[in-house]
């Protein structure tokens, strides 16, 4: 492998494996994400992971005579695996808006449009007019390849409207995060559907999935530590409030002794001591609400 476009390629492969991977590993341990949002992230990337695998069983298959066959199945999957993450999105974006995605009829329209991509994606194993691999493992497009990307392309622009016409439903932050995944990818499609750049989908996924990613947990991790905090407020001032009884015992009894011994100094503390409690008062009524 000694073509730099084929090593560029190979170290781009292994720069996305390793950034899945970890994003992977994120999406498992990171305290605070609510549970939806784990399993669609580690979903999302587990396909990121097999997207990267197929791709550098195409790229090695590339290179050895009589491996056609094996780089038509890692085609054949890198196309799935592209694929599968959209109408998933979907579900996840009518998740966050509150809708009940399974009775939704955008997701049934998403996942119609999937239907047509899958079944043309296996009409391509028997036929030439979307893209054919010759035994000297050389890849061609066929004149209609374009129409092989247009459903994967309608699920994006889909997408791009329930976002946008979701918008006040949905924070600012998952807002830019949705736009991120949506825009970039939906113009690698574009540009590979008229201009053949099929690395720049590949990268355009994993791209835009990790850009979501890091917003997304950024925004549940800020207000993991938001409840954090006011879990620790709260705690402070039931501390507070079972240390009150001894330390009023106390300062009652220095007045006692005091009375006693200094009677303007008595008073005087007593006036500060109820000065104390009334501030007192009004700030742990604020703590609490």
């Amino acid at each position: 492998m000694t073509d730099p476009l084929d090593l560029f390629s190979l170290h781009l492969s292994g720069v996305m494996l390793t950034l899945t991977v970890l994003g992977l590993i994120i999406s498992a341990i990171t305290p605070g994400i609510e549970n939806w949002n784990r399993k669609f992230f580690m979903s999302l990337f587990a396909m990121n992971i097999l997207l990267v695998g197929a791709a550098l069983v195409a790229l090695f298959a590339w290179e050895v005579p009589g491996m056609a066959f094996a780089e038509k199945i890692a085609i054949y999957f890198e196309g799935l695996l592209i694929s599968l993450p959209m109408p998933m999105f979907t579900a996840y974006l009518l998740h966050t808006c509150g809708e009940k995605w399974k009775k939704s009829g955008i997701f049934r329209s998403a996942l119609v449009i999937w239907i047509i991509f899958f079944i043309l994606l296996g009409i391509t194993q028997f036929t030439t007019i979307f893209y054919y691999i010759t035994p000297e493992n050389k890849f061609y497009r066929g004149s209609w390849h374009f129409l092989l990307l247009m459903p994967m392309i309608m699920l994006m622009i889909l997408n791009l409207r329930v976002v946008i016409r979701r918008r006040s439903k949905i924070s600012k932050k998952n807002y830019v995060a949705f736009l991120i995944f949506i825009i970039p990818l939906t113009i690698a499609l574009f540009a590979d559907a008229f201009f053949f750049v099929p690395e720049l989908v590949f990268i355009g996924l994993i791209v835009s999935s990790f850009s979501m990613f890091g917003i997304i947990i950024y925004d549940q991790i800020e207000r993991y530590m938001r409840q954090q905090r006011k879990i620790a407020n709260k705690k402070a001032n039931i501390m507070v409030l079972q240390m009150r009884p001894h330390f009023i015992y106390n300062a009652m009894m220095n007045i006692y002794y005091l009375c006693a011994q200094n009677p303007e100094k008595a008073q005087q503390v007593t006036l500060d001591f109820t000065t104390y409690l009334r501030k007192n008062n009004s700030l742990q009524s604020i703590n609490l609400l």
